[in-house]
């Protein structure tokens, strides 16, 4: 699975890396000044994002604290997930309100 995100001021290329494999390749690159493509570097961390997701909630659970994502931010991330299948089925620019 390829997943692009493409901006105003860069870009990153991620292949690979969604799923519970701790592998992939991501590449990064900012567009500068003079409007030239630069290759950002560095170095990600893969891990297997479902077991670090029940990690995280086991934690708060366990120890009474805040999680590391708040439910509105994954209200949101759902919702902009969501608004991302329908564009594609659609082929259309879908709004997330």
């Amino acid at each position: 699975m390829l997943l692009e995100v493409y901006g105003t001021k860069g870009s990153i290329l991620a292949q690979g890396t969604i799923g519970q494999m701790e592998t992939g390749t991501i590449s990064a690159y900012a567009i500068d000044a003079d409007g030239k493509r630069k290759e950002l570097s560095f170095d990600p961390n893969f891990t297997n994002m479902y077991t670090k997701e029940v990690e995280a909630f086991t934690e708060a659970v366990m120890n009474d604290t805040v999680p590391p994502v708040s439910f509105e931010d994954g209200l949101w991330i759902q919702k902009v997930a969501e608004a991302a299948y329908l564009a594609q089925e659609e082929a259309r620019v879908v709004e997330v309100k």
